[in-house]
């Protein structure tokens, strides 16, 4: 137990983590047991019994990314995200939290280290197992989240991934341009 610590839950209600389950009553349902395992020694939470970060908790499902990354970001907050992905490709949450300067956790599902700067993999990355989650969050919550930073520069990538589309798309000549109205 983890005293002080508030947990919230951001995401979208939209799809369903199980059967006719949105991914808010998920979050809420599973919160809502933790103070159930809290001194519980005959089971129901992990690691003797007790659940790791028995806090209050709250879920958010309202919010845009812009709005989510305010929250995140507001100021003496305290706030860093934490993403256990099991499955990912190259998501763009990663990328949106590295652009906004938001502290964060996240898996080494998929694609996501490449997206994270190898010197800073170390501090903000976790195996997607439970037991790896659990370590890392107790780590950050004595020492902090440190702020990672992107495998490449973001605006560098941005300027040639427009300048490719350009390139590939007509724009910027005077032909598309006639053509384009």
């Amino acid at each position: 137990n983890v005293g002080g610590v508030r947990v919230t839950f951001l995401g979208s209600d939209r799809n369903w983590v199980e059967p006719g389950v949105d991914g808010g009553a998920y979050a809420r349902r599973r919160a809502a047991a933790w103070a159930k395992s809290e001194g519980d020694t005959q089971g129901g939470g992990s690691e003797g019994g007790r659940t790791p970060l028995a806090a209050p908790a709250e879920v958010v499902t309202g919010l845009d990314t812009a709005g989510a990354l305010d929250y995140l970001l507001a100021r003496g907050a305290g706030r860093f995200a934490v993403l256990p992905s099991l499955v990912e490709n190259s998501p763009l949450s990663i990328l949106e939290l590295l652009g906004a300067g938001v502290p964060f956790l996240a898996s080494t599902a998929g694609g996501i280290p490449e997206l994270i700067h190898a010197d800073d993999q170390l501090g903000v990355l976790f195996p997607a197992e439970t037991g790896a989650l659990v370590g890392k969050l107790r780590e950050a919550l004595v020492a902090g989240v440190p702020r990672a930073r992107p495998a490449r520069n973001l605006e560098r990538v941005e300027r040639r991934w427009v300048g490719w589309h350009e390139a590939h798309a007509g724009f910027g000549n005077a032909e598309a341009g006639d053509a384009a109205g």
